[in-house]
């Protein structure tokens, strides 16, 4: 028990991301991160932008982290991020090239 890939709806890419990027290989090592941070750094170690979604995916896992469970909407992640990141932005040094490229 304890391991990523057990999130529901937290899928083998992210998973591995997570294990690779941050060596974050239980949920225990995930508890009480902060997503925001959590994601500006994925994308620093990985040298590429990704997807804002992959941040709503980080936010899921801390949830369920700390709770054991997913929340009823998916989607509440979606407007917790843009409130951080109206706030916070992001970090000047932020990778410039796509993950799509």
């Amino acid at each position: 028990m304890g391991r990523l890939p057990i999130v529901p709806s937290i899928g083998f890419e992210l998973a591995d991301k997570l294990v690779r990027y941050l060596q974050i290989y239980r949920l225990e090592d995930i508890k009480n991160e902060n997503p925001g941070q959590l994601f500006d750094l994925l994308e620093k170690e990985m040298g590429v932008r990704t997807d804002g979604c992959v941040e709503d995916q980080i936010r899921c896992v801390i949830h369920f982290a700390n709770n054991k469970k997913i929340p009823k909407k998916w989607f509440d992640f979606t407007d917790e991020r843009k409130a951080y990141r109206i706030t916070n932005g992001f970090p000047s040094d932020r990778p410039e090239k796509s993950w799509r490229d």
